[in-house]
Parts: C-alpha cells; sequence; structure tokens
C-alpha cells in the first residue's frame, strides 16, 4: 500500500497543500530508508523535498536520518540511487495504431522508485506530481492508446532471455529493468520486433487490477514507448494504416473540456438522444466493447457525451451540433479543467497529440457549427 501515515513539515504542507501531498504520498511505498538503505520499518517515515531549478524530488527516510524539510538551498542532499526499490512486471498492453483497429504489444511496466516521486513545477498550476517519472525525459508518449509503434526510442534496448525480458536505458538514469516472461511475451516480443516499456510512479505493478491500469492509462499516468528488441530491424513494427483521404478532424474546447479527433459520421437528421446513440453504436460496430455513453459535462449534458472500448480503449464522442449529430474518433481528451484560453493555444495542445497518434498535423484550422458552451474548430487532411 502507498505510505498514509507520514511526518512532513510546515514548509512542504505549505508549498504543495493538501491534496498535492495526497497525491505524493499516493506516489510513495515505504520500503527503504533513502538516506541509509536500510527497511523503513513500520514508523511513520519522513519526507523530504529536493528542489533545483529544474525539478524537485520527494523521498521517504527514517525520522532519525533525515528529518522532514523542503530544501531549495542549492546544496541538494546525496540521494543514492541504490537505496531506490524499483518493481516490475509484463503484462499485454492494448494499443489503436493510426488509422484505426486494435491490437496488443508485449510491455514491461516498472515503478523505477516507490520511495521517491520526482514533482515539477508548474507557473500556472503551482508544483505537479510528475507520475510518469524522470525516464518521460526519454520522449515517452503518456498514454498507450493510438501510440505510433513504428517508431522505438533511440536510448534504450530490449534483451530477452529465456524466462525474463530486460529493457536497458543508455542515457539519463543508467538503469536496466528486468521482468519475468512466459512464452507468451517472449514470442510476441520476437514476432514484433521489441517490447513497449511503461513507466508510472503512480502504480504498484504487483497491485494492479484493470479499474486501476485504466484509470492510470486514461489519466496520461504511464510513460510509454517502444523499445526495439536488440538486433531487431527499426522498421519490424506493424506498418501504420494511413488516414483515409479527405479525412475531417474536429478539435472541440473550453474550459472544463478538450477534446481532437476524426469525424466518422456525421447525420442531420432530428434524432432524439437515444436515436443518436443507437445510429453512433451501428458506425461504432457491434465488436466494440462500449461501457456505455455518459455525459461530457454533468451539469450540461448539451455538450455530448463520451464512450470508451473496455478492450481497446479507444474513446469516442457523440455531439449534436446546429447542423446534425457527429461521431468522433478521439484521438486525445482532457476533462476536469483545460487551461486553454484561447485557439491557437487548442491548436497546439492539438497538433501535439495528433503529432504522437501518427496523424497530419499540417492542418488548417477553421471555426465551424459548435455545441452550446464549446468551440468547435475544424479541418480537412
Amino acid at each position: 500500500m502507498p505510505v498514509t501515515d507520514i511526518k512532513v513539515s510546515e514548509s512542504i504542507l505549505k508549498k504543495l497543500g493538501e491534496e498535492r501531498l495526497g497525491e505524493v504520498c499516493s506516489c510513495l511505498w515505504p520500503v527503504d530508508c533513502q538516506t541509509c538503505g536500510r527497511f523503513l520499518g513500520d514508523a511513520p517515515p519522513a519526507l523530504a523535498v529536493d528542489e533545483t531549478p529544474l525539478m524537485a524530488s520527494a523521498s521517504l527516510h527514517h525520522l532519525a536520518c533525515r528529518p522532514p524539510e523542503w530544501n531549495d538551498s542549492g546544496l541538494i542532499i546525496d540521494i543514492h540511487e541504490e537505496h531506490l526499490s524499483w518493481v516490475s512486471v509484463m503484462l499485454m498492453f492494448p494499443v489503436v495504431p493510426p488509422g484505426g483497429g486494435q491490437g496488443y504489444w508485449p510491455m514491461l511496466l516498472v515503478n523505477p522508485g516507490l520511495e521517491s516521486v520526482p514533482i515539477v513545477k508548474d507557473d500556472r498550476r503551482g508544483y505537479q506530481v510528475l507520475r510518469s517519472g524522470v525516464l518521460s525525459l526519454h520522449e515517452l508518449n503518456a498514454t498507450g492508446l493510438g501510440m505510433d509503434v513504428s517508431a522505438p526510442l533511440d536510448d534504450a534496448v530490449a534483451t530477452l532471455a529465456a524466462d525474463s525480458v530486460s529493457v536497458s536505458f543508455t542515457s539519463g538514469p543508467h538503469r536496466t529493468y528486468t521482468a519475468p516472461a512466459d512464452e507468451q511475451f517472449l514470442d510476441a516480443a520476437r514476432a514484433l520486433g521489441g517490447v513497449l516499456v511503461g513507466v508510472s510512479h503512480a502504480l504498484h505493478p504487483d497491485h494492479l487490477d484493470t479499474t486501476v491500469l485504466n484509470q492510470a492509462i486514461l489519466n496520461g499516468w504511464i510513460g510509454v514507448g517502444r523499445v526495439q528488441l536488440h538486433g531487431a530491424s527499426a522498421s519490424a513494427a506493424r506498418p501504420r494504416t494511413p488516414d483515409r483521404p479527405q479525412a475531417l478532424y474536429t478539435l472541440e474546447w473550453n474550459s472544463k473540456h478538450m477534446s481532437v479527433g476524426r469525424v466518422l459520421g456525421h447525420d442531420t437528421a432530428d434524432l432524439t438522444i437515444p436515436e443518436a446513440m443507437r445510429w453512433a453504436d451501428g458506425l461504432i460496430g457491434a465488436d466494440v466493447s462500449s461501457i456505455g455513453w455518459t455525459p461530457v459535462d454533468d451539469d450540461r449534458t448539451e455538450e455530448g457525451w463520451f464512450t470508451l472500448d473496455a478492450l481497446s480503449l479507444q474513446m469516442y464522442f457523440l455531439r449534436r451540433h446546429p447542423d446534425g449529430w457527429r461521431l468522433v474518433l478521439a484521438y486525445a481528451r482532457v476533462a476536469g479543467k483545460t487551461d486553454v484560453e484561447t485557439d491557437n493555444e487548442a491548436k497546439a495542445w492539438a497538433i501535439n497529440h495528433l503529432k504522437r497518434k501518427g496523424q497530419p498535423t499540417k492542418l488548417t484550422w477553421t471555426p465551424g457549427p459548435s455545441t452550446p458552451a464549446a468551440r468547435t474548430l475544424y479541418a480537412r487532411a
């Protein structure tokens, strides 16, 4: 279980606040003291935060080894990397290739530091917990949905043994992570020429279930990248399916939610909500295990409905615009708060996610029919 009883200083509580402190604690497991390296035991550990101009790190210690403190003095306490406990597991991870379809890749999922989690300072939102870890500096995507599996990481390599898979990073933290693997994982890795690596401080790979994993994926708590198998060709991944010509993209945003995706259907008929949902279900297909349609905004159901394929984790939006109903296959979404104030900010966000999903990015966005409380931009490719 993550740490629940912990010693903190007034400076830590003041800088982080109770909500952010709770997020930090949810990403820490009391295993070994990061000062002496010995087991933390049952006594509440001390939380220490070391801040540099670029990043901060929260870590657990015996109270006798280091008092709870926020250290921003510029003199960083020496934290021995060998004291960090890490844990990993192999699993089959759902991937939606660009252009549609679905599949599964073998993934080595690792929590690279049970007793330490990185924190970054956002000038607009304060301190944020970097659940996907500093290994995200290796250009891992913060989601597995629609990721471009044809582009392996440049600074990592995967190797196979008789009963395990290892992923080694050649820059940054010089760490090799290994997880037990049966023939299913090994055969899939050989066939695909590699594996995925997933990095998350929010998950303990030994304590996973489908609900927890889906929550982490949807919230972007896992940094995901493809790692080429040692000696394999870089082109070993399955080829991408290109988008159909003249695909219509939509970018929908307001202060509470934002999404970018491709229009799958447009019906100008005056359909009731149940009729529109049946129409959308027909376009999505009977083989999709939908979780059912839920409002995008509980306070304004006219903002549309959202559903998810429980198997592939592909997202869909159904919205009624002034010129009819549209069903959109979504490549990315933000729910709750967007921090976006202009079209240009929304476009920059959309381009970043379309690029990650292997979709066109040289698009000309123009305003078009929108829902009552949102703004919708359209582009063709």
